[in-house]
């Protein structure tokens, strides 16, 4: 179930390419100018609200969930950029990904779920 979650995720990603909605990773980390950076942080803190969202709802529909945050954990925007940037240094070429791809692996890894079905 999970594996064909994330693989639709990638599709639509892949597919939406002309997409002007999507941040991509290089955008991320290089923004033109404060104005561009804060609103990077924005779009990067309603991914994070919308991935934890989203993972709350497959769990309580009996899914299991993509990642297990701490019961009592709340994900800052600096830890949701650390997460990124730490998962996009193992990516060989990720300037041309859209940051939720990376944010989500990140998430995955940093919060495992360690067998828990909910």
């Amino acid at each position: 179930m999970i594996k064909r979650v994330m693989s639709a995720a990638i599709a639509l990603c892949v597919a939406s390419g002309a997409n002007a909605a999507t941040l991509r990773f290089k955008n991320y980390t290089e923004p033109k100018d404060e104005a561009q950076r804060i609103l990077n942080a924005v779009y990067l803190d309603g991914l994070k609200d919308g991935l934890i969202t989203f993972n709350i709802a497959l769990a309580r529909s009996g899914a299991a969930p993509l990642f297990c945050l701490p019961p009592k954990m709340v994900l800052t925007p600096d830890q949701a950029d650390d997460i990124l940037m730490r998962e996009a240094k193992g990516v060989p070429m990720p300037d041309d990904m859209p940051i939720g791809i990376p944010l989500l692996a990140g998430l995955r890894k940093t919060f495992p779920c360690g067998g828990q079905s909910k």
